[in-house]
C-alpha cells in the first residue's frame, strides 16, 4: 500500500496534497489472504448443506403425511 500511494503521489501531481488522501487509514490486519485450497472445510460446509437439505425434507414431508 504504501509503494502504491507514493507511485500515485509521483505520477499525478494535482492531488498530492494530503487533503486528498490523509482520511484512508488502513484498520486490521494487513497481511495477504490465505486462499489455498482447504477440502476439508469444503467437506464440512457440503455435510453441513446436506443435513440441513435432509431436516428440510423430512419436515416438508412429516407436513404431507400429517395432513391426508
Amino acid at each position: 500500500l504504501r509503494m502504491a500511494k507514493l507511485s500515485y503521489l509521483d505520477s499525478s501531481p494535482p492531488l498530492v496534497t494530503p487533503f486528498f488522501w490523509s482520511a484512508f487509514v488502513l484498520v486490521g490486519d494487513d497481511q495477504p489472504l490465505d486462499t489455498r485450497y482447504k477440502p476439508l472445510s469444503v467437506i464440512l460446509m457440503m455435510a453441513g448443506a446436506f443435513l440441513l437439505l435432509a431436516f428440510l425434507v423430512r419436515k416438508k414431508l412429516g407436513r404431507l403425511t400429517r395432513s391426508h
